[in-house]
């Protein structure tokens, strides 16, 4: 209405009618996206990926956000479905580059997938060399060792089933108490050994 008797105004004054000009788009400043994982207002953990400052004030602006690398889109997988898993990295993509929330933390029991350790606790580990059969029978009690015919070989009977450890492998003792063999090159690729250093 106001407009109107702008118009009508203009035209009985001669002057030039007044031009309306389109609302100016709201401002989209994008930034570098980030994928992180926050609590949301209910208390769930979610995955979102922002690309815009908005975004970010709305999602990332908590305590409680944890920043992917981009190493761990590589390793971090989500389910799109019962036993379907995929990177995250992949997700992304596929589902054309989402923002928000883009993935909710739930328990899943599949038959198969994916798991990482619960926490990062140690495990101890003993090298068998050949000749140190009394350290293998002390580290792998109370479960019992025997020597084997063939060759240079122990044998370890665990209630899981028995295994054979050559010189050179490894014996890692988990939090449970369940025994693994490694061979060496096994050992090194899965962990890092630590110790004590004098200072």
């Amino acid at each position: 209405m106001c407009d109107e008797i702008k118009h009508i105004t203009a035209e009985l004054s001669g002057e030039p009618l007044p031009v309306n000009e389109p609302p100016k788009p709201r401002s989209r400043k994008k930034v570098p996206p980030v994928v992180a994982r926050v609590t949301d207002a209910d208390g769930q953990s979610v995955i979102v990926r922002t690309h815009t400052l908005s975004e970010e004030r709305r999602y990332l602006k908590t305590d409680n956000c944890y920043r992917f690398s981009a190493d761990e889109l590589e390793t971090t997988f989500i389910t799109t479905g019962p036993g379907i898993f995929m990177k995250l990295s992949q997700y992304i993509i596929e589902a054309d580059y989402p923002t928000g929330v883009i993935a909710r933390l739930d328990q899943v029991s599949f038959d198969r997938g994916l798991t990482r350790r619960k926490s990062a606790q140690e495990d101890h580990y003993v090298r068998f060399d050949g000749t140190n059969y009394q350290l293998i029978q002390n580290f792998v009690a109370p479960y019992q060792t025997n020597k084997t015919r063939k060759g240079n070989k122990l044998n370890v009977a665990t209630p899981q089933g028995s295994f054979s450890v050559a010189d050179g492998d490894y014996i890692v003792k988990l939090p449970t108490g369940h025994l693994l063999k490694f061979t060496d090159s096994e050992f090194h690729e899965l962990y890092d050994t630590l110790g004590w250093k004098a200072q």
